[in-house]
């Protein structure tokens, strides 16, 4: 072996990655250790890997083994923690190596494709089975004979610093080889961030010297500061007018990327009655001839001025001055149909100017027995976004269950509203905070089922629990609740973000934000196919 060469300035040789596993219903924190060497080979492989064990005053790090139940639910990684875990530490070296002087991103991607994680750390391959180092001394960790865990610390807490996804599943004890639907929080990214101007002060140089002659009092009237933006240029051209008007609104992600941490996930069963529905927009189009001839002549003629790079007032000008021309040759049109129609419009538009509204067809109806032309046809209009009604229905056995069925319904009721404050400052309710958006995917043993339809990220638009699906108030005794309800209804409604186009179901690299967005569920093993329903 070479010696060791770390990635990072500061020569330390591996990062760590923590996420939560979920071993027979309880929370498990895990810590995984990556290698930064980039010297032999191992760069972003694992080289320990280690969980949190005891309660509070009590707890401290053990090394896993692969066999325990901890150590299985790592290697499946049926929730995707360890692997959002471990591509958000990756990303963070990267950024970091960016900075430095002696190394770069160039050295940080040729060091993954050399030990052959590259496609795991991008996202395009699944985490799922990734295997890592220990001791053949390591005990069998947590589990213990009666298939409990010795871990006291409530699921989506720690008392670490760094953040832990929130793991939520019921059946407490449902097979990760049956038909789930698995649902992941995130906090909502706007699409368009930093659109907007975005004011700074920034002090005007030498204004003193500027103005040597002036007095004190007329000094202090000459403004010290003066307003820029903030914003790179980068970003002040991709939301100006120019690319704005030529290459459409741009769009980002919704919920970061793979840059975002997961708030939370839930994995219920895929409820007895699902739906997918796409559908498009097309409407009725209408245009008589002299509608479709003034317009078609007046953009051709502006048309022509745009390539004239002319002014906006030269543009506008020279728009109405082609209208005016039109105009003037209406006697040479004749007083046959044609006629009749223009001089029609013409009065209508006339009368209009003293607020009496006439309809010409009618007339003409009247007159000649015929009706104008509207040169019907239907005309795509737009696509829509779809939305999906899931119910789930919850009978807990045990208390342990019922409080799994309470976060669940708290997850979604909470997750669906806004914030009304940040921080407690003076100006903090002045704009409220999005709530949370949603990945949905259905799943069996880790994998997309893709017999079932795609999901972009989602809304949560309305979030119902009905607590007498029977038309009757039925309760048993619960010690942390008091009462819990035998049976609940949850209704969840989810509408996606953005809509569905042809193009997502061939794009080889899933560049459009909507996609990258849902990576990890169209990728790798999850990776649409033509045998696949896609969306």
């Amino acid at each position: 072996m070479s010696d060791k060469i770390s990635i990072l300035d500061s020569g330390r040789m591996t990062q760590d990655s923590q996420f939560s596993v979920t071993v027979n219903g309880r929370n498990v924190v895990v810590r995984e250790s990556i290698i930064l060497d980039v010297q032999n080979g191992n760069y972003g492989k694992t080289s320990k890997i280690v969980y949190k064990t005891g309660g509070l005053g009590r707890q401290k790090w053990l090394e896993v083994n692969s066999k325990s139940d901890v150590g299985k639910a790592i290697l499946e990684d049926e929730d995707g923690a360890r692997g959002n875990a471990y591509r958000n530490t990756i990303d963070k070296v990267r950024n970091l190596s960016k900075k430095q002087a002696l190394s770069n991103v160039v050295a940080h991607d040729n060091a993954l494709r050399e030990s052959g994680m590259f496609e795991i750390a991008t996202g395009k391959e699944s985490h799922i089975g990734t295997p890592f180092p220990e001791k053949e001394n390591v005990k069998k960790d947590i589990t213990t004979e009666e298939g409990g865990v010795d871990e006291t610390t409530p699921a989506g807490t720690t008392n670490d610093k760094k953040k832990v996804t929130t793991v939520l599943i019921y059946p407490k004890d449902m097979s990760k080889k049956q038909d789930y639907i698995y649902i992941e929080a995130f906090e909502y990214k706007a699409p368009q961030q930093s659109s907007l101007r975005q004011n700074k002060q920034v002090q005007v140089p030498n204004r003193v010297r500027a103005y040597p002659f002036t007095n004190a009092k007329e000094r202090s009237k000459i403004k010290k500061y003066k307003n820029v933006d903030a914003r790179d240029t980068e970003t002040q051209e991709k939301f100006g007018f120019t690319n704005t008007i030529t290459s459409g609104l741009q769009r980002g992600n919704n919920v970061g990327g793979q840059q975002k941490d997961i708030i939370g996930t839930v994995r219920l069963p895929i409820p007895n009655s699902i739906k997918s529905s796409n559908g498009v927009d097309w409407g009725e189009g209408r245009a008589n001839a002299l509608e479709a001839g003034a317009f078609l002549n007046t953009q051709s003629a502006i048309s022509n001025v745009l390539g004239g790079k002319k002014n906006i007032g030269g543009l506008i000008g020279s728009g109405v001055g082609e209208l005016q021309n039109l105009l003037k040759d209406l006697p040479e049109i004749g007083q046959g149909q044609s006629g009749q129609l223009l001089s029609s419009v013409l009065a209508r538009t006339a009368l209009a100017q003293l607020n009496i509204n006439v309809d010409p067809s009618q007339f003409i109806a009247r007159s000649t027995g015929m009706a104008i032309n509207p040169n019907l046809e239907l005309l795509f209009s737009s696509p829509k976004l779809r939305t999906f009604t899931f119910v789930f229905q919850f009978a807990p056995d045990d208390e342990d269950e019922a409080t799994m069925v309470r976060k669940i319904q708290r997850f979604f009721k909470q997750g669906m509203l806004p914030t009304n404050s940040s921080g407690g400052d003076a100006g903090a309710k002045l704009y409220l905070g999005s709530p949370n958006v949603y990945r949905l995917c259905y799943r069996n043993n880790g994998r997309r089922i893709k017999g079932l339809n795609i999901f972009k990220i989602c809304a949560l638009t309305s979030c119902e629990i009905n607590f007498t699906p029977e038309n009757v108030y039925q309760a048993y005794e619960d010690e942390k609740a008091v009462s819990m309800p035998v049976r609940s209804f949850m209704s969840l409604t989810f509408t996606e973000l953005t809509p569905i186009f042809a193009n997502d179901y061939d794009d080889p690299n899933f560049d459009d934000p909507s996609l990258e967005d849902i990576k990890p569920n169209i990728l790798g093993k999850n990776k649409i196919t033509e045998d696949d329903i896609g969306f």
